[in-house]
């Protein structure tokens, strides 16, 4: 079970209609719907049905993982080659929370010094940091060849929690059965309140949260 704490959830199986994708970008639009791009196409989502779809946008540029990849990140023993920073994001007074290939997460300072956080799961990458209003918390996901994958969350005053993977099996809910051992990105709405994570196995599919405001049950 996903032990990431949420009261509401669905899953949105784009694969059934549009076959495999291959996703890029995944993100909120100001009303609550959940939209996803791929290289040729945004699909809007509500409920687990996509409901419309758009051209895609130009992205911006992540000024974060910038400064992620010119610092000197940490490395788990005998790994040092997988240092090489994946994602990152901002954090509040001017700080960057960052992930590497090897799935060490790390806080880098305004001044350039690097906090390590240790690792949210050896051999697994950390693909996307999506941040929380305020920039004190910020949702992440990691997968791997062969692993589980990985939903994990960095609190500034709780530190980092590990999610586990997604999982889940509700007949109350759209879509009903949700798995996945690969996700790929992540998003949280601009009030907080919900978090979508797309996922990068052949199934293509993106799955919603209503969060409760406690990250640890």
């Amino acid at each position: 079970m996903t032990e990431l704490p949420h009261t509401k959830r669905w899953v949105c199986k784009l694969w059934k209609d549009f076959g495999r994708l291959h996703f890029t970008a995944l993100g909120f639009l100001p009303d609550g719907t959940v939209w996803v791009e791929t290289p040729t196409m945004r699909y809007l989502m509500r409920e687990g049905r996509v409901i419309g779809t758009e051209k895609p946008r130009l992205g911006r540029a992540n000024r974060a993982l910038e400064i992620a990849k010119k610092s000197r990140m940490p490395y788990q023993p005998e790994r040092r080659h997988l240092c090489r920073a994946t994602a990152a994001c901002a954090l509040s007074g001017g700080r960057v929370l960052a992930g590497t290939e090897d799935g060490v997460l790390s806080v880098i300072r305004p001044n350039g010094s690097v906090f390590s956080l240790g690792g949210v799961g050896l051999g697994q990458t950390i693909h996307d940091l999506a941040p929380f209003p305020g920039g004190e918390r910020v949702l992440g996901v990691a997968s791997g060849k062969g692993a589980l994958g990985i939903v994990f969350t960095y609190d500034d005053d709780k530190g980092l929690i590990l999610h586990g993977r997604i999982f889940f099996q509700d007949c109350s809910s759209p879509g009903i059965l949700g798995a996945s051992n690969d996700p790929r990105l992540a998003a949280v709405s601009s009030d907080g309140k919900y978090a979508a994570i797309a996922v990068g196995d052949r199934l293509s599919c993106v799955y919603w949260f209503e969060l409760k405001s406690e990250i640890v049950d």
